[in-house]
């Protein structure tokens, strides 16, 4: 049971930042590219990660500064 729980909760936690980068993506290459067209390409995960960990570290150079 917990296994399953778990394993939702990565699917979860993954296609979060995946839309995360493909909205990111989405701002620069709108003009070029729909939503669903670029949701289906790579680097995703990976800007969507990036961001996360930016939002991170300001809010930690911001609270301890």
């Amino acid at each position: 049971m917990r296994e399953a729980i778990a394993e939702i909760l990565i699917e979860i936690f993954v296609h979060s930042f995946k839309s995360i980068g493909a909205a990111i993506r989405w701002l620069f290459l709108k003009n070029k590219y729909s939503y669903d067209e670029i949701l289906e390409q790579g680097w995703n995960h990976r800007i969507g990660v990036l961001f996360g960990l930016t939002v991170i570290l300001m809010v930690l150079y911001f609270n301890f500064s």
